[in-house]
Formats: structure tokens, sequence, C-alpha cells
């Protein structure tokens, strides 16, 4: 089943149909179809940025490529899928996940809402293990802190002092 709104390709995005080549962040206006232009119009009244538009947009179209069909016909499980996809096949950075499910959402919320909840699409989140730990201040950093700002008060109020008697 082809739907109409995608028509007349919904691959266009990443179909070669020139000599020119499509990279990942083209702008949206070189790799359109239906729903693409829709999906962009709807951005463009919302005032997204042009960076914004080519990265939904282009997400959108990978998650087309993935389905092998319309985006419009979609199902949560078809979502979940796409996501697990992006995480272990492609092993995608959390951005990126992040910047898809943001443009699944404005797509299926906005340019063509749905009767499933879009808000069960997932955010990922970045694994809190081997980050950066914050840096603790030792007790001698502490003292050496306290007594800084000790000897800075003494100054000021001693400055204070000072520019009160020349006045």
């Amino acid at each position: 089943m082809v739907c109409r709104e995608c028509q007349p390709c919904w691959l266009a995005p990443f179909v070669n149909h020139s000599e020119q080549k499509v990279t990942p962040m083209t702008p949206w206006q070189n790799r359109v179809a239906g729903i693409t232009r829709r999906m962009a119009d709807d951005m463009k009244l919302r005032n997204y940025s042009q960076s914004t538009i080519d990265a939904y947009t282009y997400h959108v179209g990978k998650f087309a490529e993935f389905l092998g069909k319309c985006p419009l016909e979609a199902t949560p499980e078809d979502v979940r899928s796409f996501q697990l996809h992006m995480i272990e096949v492609k092993k995608l950075g959390w951005s990126s996940f992040n910047q898809a499910v943001c443009g699944l959402r404005f797509l299926f919320r906005t340019t063509s809402p749905k009767p499933w909840p879009v808000a069960m699409i997932p955010f990922g989140k970045r694994p809190k293990a081997g980050g950066p730990q914050p840096i603790r201040a030792t007790a001698r950093r502490h003292a050496q802190i306290w007594l800084w700002s000790a000897v800075c008060t003494a100054e000021l109020k001693n400055y204070r002092q000072c520019s009160a008697v020349l006045k």
C-alpha cells in the first residue's frame, strides 16, 4: 500500500535522482518527498531554524528508509524497532538519537497526528558510568579558600576605612 501523502516517492531523500550527491545534512529542499515538504512547512510556520528542519527531516527520511514504507503508516512497534536499530546497529550518539526522537515526535504530533500516544516515544539518556566525575576540593583546599576570603574581607574593610578618611 502506498500512501498518497508520500507520493511520488517516500525514498526521495535517499535516491540519487541526478548527479548531485546527497549527504546527511543536505538542506531539506534537496531531498524532498511529499511528507518531508509538509513537515518542513509545519516547522517553518513555528519558526524552527533551518538546521533543525534539516535534522528532523533527515531522521524522518531515515525512519522511512528503515521501514521500507511511508512513515505515516508506522506503528508504535515500528518506532521502537527503529530506536533499537539506531542504538544497536548504527551506534548513534545520544544527541543524534534524541534529534531523531524529536523529529518523529514532531511528525506524529503535528504533521500527521496519530491516535496512539506520541509521548511514549522515549528520549535517550547518556549512561552515567564512565562520565566525568566532579572535582572535589580537599580539606587543604577548603582551608586555602577560607583564608583567602578572610584576607580579602579584611583588605576590603581596610580599603573602605582609608577611602572614608580620604574623602
